[in-house]
């Protein structure tokens, strides 16, 4: 009876190329039994219309009956999402120099556009004004052409982006994950849940 129990760890968003999706496309299947994992690995969940991108929501419960058809008697056990969003990409891979371009770019907007943000606010609160002025109380007297704090202010605000972003050029300053990449999972995790949301929505209108 143990080498009929079949374990499931989908994954919440999967991603294919091909028409015919099969069980093992929505994550990973274990069974100890070696032809029953055979036949529920090889068994097709879904095929999605020939020539279109498309999205659709797989549920466990909707899988069952087809297991139950390709193992009858086998006891499913779920460790992993019971809903799965299942979508096809026919896009060719984009090309290296494309890609490089985007991403020289992109850097370049993300570069200037910083440093006018930061240019503009040091304009609008006088920054420099302001680093006269304390300098002129703690000396006593007014600073030269270069005020020292200018220089350790920008030195300080440097070192705080590289801190910040835990990066030096390539290599990482600590272990722990940057804000930027933070940002990028939590960004992912919410994309996959509203998207699984809506499905879900449209299911529901399809069958009422």
């Amino acid at each position: 009876m143990e080498n009929k129990i079949c374990y499931l760890d989908f994954e919440k968003m999967v991603e294919v190329k091909n028409e015919d999706v099969f069980l093992k496309d929505l994550g990973s299947v274990y069974c100890a039994d070696k032809v029953l994992f055979a036949k529920l690995c090889a068994m097709k969940v879904y095929h999605f219309p020939e020539g279109r991108e498309d999205r659709v929501m797989l549920e466990v419960m909707d899988l069952l009956p087809l297991i139950e058809e390709t193992a009858p008697g086998v006891q499913v056990e779920c460790l992993g999402e019971i809903k799965v969003l299942l979508e096809r990409k026919t896009k060719p891979v984009e090309k290296a120099w494309v890609s490089m371009l985007k991403i020289i770019f992109i850097s370049c907007i993300s570069f200037f556009g910083t440093a006018f943000t930061i240019i503009g606010f040091h304009v609008d609160i006088n920054i420099r004004g302001i680093f006269d002025t304390v300098y002129l109380a703690i000396m006593g007297n007014a600073p030269g052409k270069v005020n020292p704090l200018e220089i350790g202010y920008s030195v300080g605000l440097a070192l705080g982006i590289i801190l910040f972003f835990n990066h030096v050029g390539p290599k990482r300053i600590t272990k722990d994950p940057t804000p930027i990449e933070v940002s990028m999972v939590t960004y992912s995790r919410d994309l996959e849940d509203t998207l699984l949301d809506n499905a879900t929505q449209i299911k529901k209108e399809k069958k009422s």
